[in-house]
């Protein structure tokens, strides 16, 4: 088991390092868009738009990669790509709708560019999460992870170009593209023999996985709603300081999911789930917690030259954002180690508790940071994002420790 625990490791690293490029561009996005704007309506337009795109093809592309994994571990049959196209399309068509409605709710004009780079960006996300999942499944990280990388190109482009903001859409459209190139690349590497079905209506364990994951993608396009109750930039603001702690959550978690998911998926007997889950649990906790040190050593290291240099945050917002990043940063090891749980509750088949999981923390979610918003502004967002991780990661493990079945519940058992 022990040996068993060191490969699993080593893998999560490969798939880390993997990911890293892509997720250090993710963050680059707010620090050459701040740095080249200060906090204003234009850049909260463009950053909500980037939040809701984010929850499409991030949030439920990611539920759509995990969902995948574990019919490919098993093979059983996965959507056709002509269904995965069509699902993809219908995704874009929402995001333009969510786009446009929030829009109209704030009495605020929406580019073109923005509405089209977004749907860009999510149609083409949507159809690579799939290719992801098959090529996770067979423990090939790199491509999926490396390829986000793409989206540095129209960045550095906008960052030398000196652009004035009106151009600020055509970067989201340069990642729509981006992202479109990187959906062709990852469907050529999959395998041509592998079972798929047309069929939508038998995948009902990807619809329980997608619903828990919108309720919880939720959760940041309504922290940004509220934040954008306080004065203009109030999204921009929070988006800076949780970008930044973006990177140190999604290299703690990415890799290591990836692989948790994959391993988790060849068991079939709850005992022998059992073996390896009381070895995972400490395992995940404790690199939860390096990570959450390496990101507090980060911070302390470079935040003058982040908030001051790069930005040019005046002492008040640079207050705002310090402190939104420390409060995310002490959930992280919720954060990590809740994740890990998901991943087992998806290899047992629990996606019906999943849901209601789920629509607890976004209730929770609601209430905190409301109530939080009003104590201390934009920070008390994160510190209620944080106290809610803490809660339901905790009702996770006790669930998960109780489980006594012979058999798992398969979440495959509907492609039977």
């Amino acid at each position: 088991m022990s040996s068993r625990l060191i490969i699993l490791f080593t893998k999560g690293l490969e798939a880390t390092a993997a990911q890293a490029i892509g997720r250090i561009t993710n963050v680059a996005i707010p620090i050459v868009v701040l740095h080249s704007h200060s906090p204003n309506e234009a850049t909260d337009r463009f950053f909500f738009t980037f939040s809701i795109a984010f929850f499409l093809f991030g949030t439920l592309g990611n539920a759509l990669t995990d969902a995948t994994v574990p019919k490919v571990a098993r093979q059983r049959p996965i959507l056709h790509k002509r269904e995965r196209a069509l699902v993809s399309s219908l995704s874009a068509i929402i995001s333009v709708i969510l786009i446009l409605s929030w829009g109209y709710l704030n009495n605020s004009t929406i580019s073109s560019g923005l509405i089209f780079g977004a749907a860009l960006s999510v149609g083409a996300g949507f159809y690579a999460t799939f290719s992801s999942g098959i090529l996770h499944a067979e423990r090939r990280y790199i491509w999926p992870g490396i390829l986000w990388g793409l989206r540095a190109v129209p960045l550095i482009i906008y960052a030398t170009a000196h652009l004035e903001i009106t151009f600020l859409p055509w970067l989201m459209v340069g990642i729509g593209v981006s992202d479109l190139l990187r959906s062709i690349l990852l469907g050529k590497f999959e395998k041509n023999d592998l079972p798929t079905t047309h069929s939508l209506t038998s995948q009902k364990d990807y619809l329980l996985i997608i619903m828990a994951a919108s309720i919880n993608g939720l959760i940041p396009i309504i922290d940004r709603i509220i934040a954008g109750l306080d004065t203009p930039g109030g999204i921009s603001l929070l988006e800076s300081g949780e970008r930044i702690y973006g990177v140190i959550a999604s290299l703690s978690t990415i890799g290591m999911l990836n692989i948790v998911l994959v391993e988790l998926s060849r068991y079939d007997e709850v005992k022998e789930f059992n073996k390896v889950w009381h070895k995972l649990l400490p395992l995940s906790t404790l690199w939860a917690v390096s990570w959450m040190i390496v990101a507090l050593v980060f911070w302390q290291l470079l935040k003058e030259q982040l908030v001051f240099n790069l930005w040019r945050f005046s002492a008040s917002q640079a207050d705002i954002t310090y402190l939104v990043f420390i409060y995310y940063t002490a959930g992280l090891p919720a954060f990590v180690v809740g994740l890990v749980c998901v991943r087992a509750y998806i290899v047992f088949g629990l996606q019906k508790e999943l849901l209601v999981l789920s629509a607890v923390s976004l209730i929770s979610n609601i209430i905190l940071s409301i109530l939080l918003f009003i104590i201390q502004g934009i920070p008390g967002i994160a510190l209620a994002t944080s106290v809610v991780y803490a809660i339901l990661t905790t009702i996770m493990i006790f669930r998960l420790s109780k489980i006594k079945l012979k058999r798992f519940y398969s979440p495959l058992a509907f492609d039977q």
